[in-house]
């Protein structure tokens, strides 16, 4: 429906390794040039390592956790 807004709060999620020159607002900021409104990233969060489960997934449960921000709001 055009104009309506999400109440999702999209999200990304770096693993950084070693010793990287990384800036997460410089790289937000890259990402969202190509993308709409709706599908923009609102954070870039950087990790050391990403959480992951015993079959080596990204556990997305322990990634929710780590925001902060509610289950609902993260969609």
């Amino acid at each position: 429906m055009p104009g309506k807004q999400s109440s999702k709060v999209l999200l990304a999620f770096v693993e950084i390794w070693g010793p990287v020159d990384f800036n997460a607002e410089d790289t937000r900021a890259w990402v969202n040039t190509g993308l709409d409104r709706p599908g923009q990233a609102h954070r870039i969060n950087v990790m050391d390592r990403l959480p992951r489960d015993t079959g080596g997934e990204v556990s997305k449960a322990e990634l929710r956790a780590h925001t902060g921000l509610s289950t609902a709001a993260l969609g």
